[in-house]
């Protein structure tokens, strides 16, 4: 999904960007990224550096489940058996 990044300083000097296909504001939704910086700029990298973060972390637990389904097949096509 494409990023649909917003700007504002609603409280102030600070601005605060986030991503309208993605944050809704509420308290149950969990976790949401928040960017924050004294300019738009500032706001917009420090979102980002978030994204990125959460982004590398969502990639790296798929490759390694998919590296257990691989070691599974594996054992099972080598060892005829279950994984122990």
């Amino acid at each position: 999904m494409k990023l649909r990044i917003t700007c504002t300083n609603p409280f102030g000097p600070k601005f605060t960007c986030i991503d309208d296909n993605e944050y809704d504001g509420a308290p149950d939704a969990g976790p949401q990224l928040i960017g924050l910086g004294e300019t738009q700029e500032e706001a917009r990298a420090d979102f980002m550096d978030q994204w990125v973060t959460r982004e590398s972390e969502r990639d790296l637990k798929n490759a390694v489940e998919a590296g257990k389904v691989w070691d599974d097949m594996m054992r099972k096509l080598v060892f005829g058996g279950p994984r122990s």
